[in-house]
């Protein structure tokens, strides 16, 4: 599972633009329900790096980590 946010699945040839509109209240929501989330602490199965049990502990602490730091929610 080593693969970034912005790798393609495998078989998927392009990305068909769009555009969303979703109200700033409800981006803040989200931005504070995300900040009081928990991980929960790495496990014998959230530790196997070949995505057997689903993703590690660590890719879900990144990806919070990327969503509250650094996503731009206005792009």
């Amino acid at each position: 599972m080593s693969e970034s946010f912005g790798t393609l699945p495998q078989g998927a040839h392009s990305i068909d633009l769009f555009t969303i509109s979703i109200p700033e209240s409800d981006i803040q929501e989200f931005r504070t329900l995300l900040r009081y989330s928990k991980v929960a602490a790495p496990s014998y199965e959230s530790s196997q790096e070949d995505g057997h049990y689903g993703i590690t502990t660590s890719w879900l602490a990144n990806a919070k980590e990327y969503w509250l730091d650094s996503f731009d929610w206005e792009k």
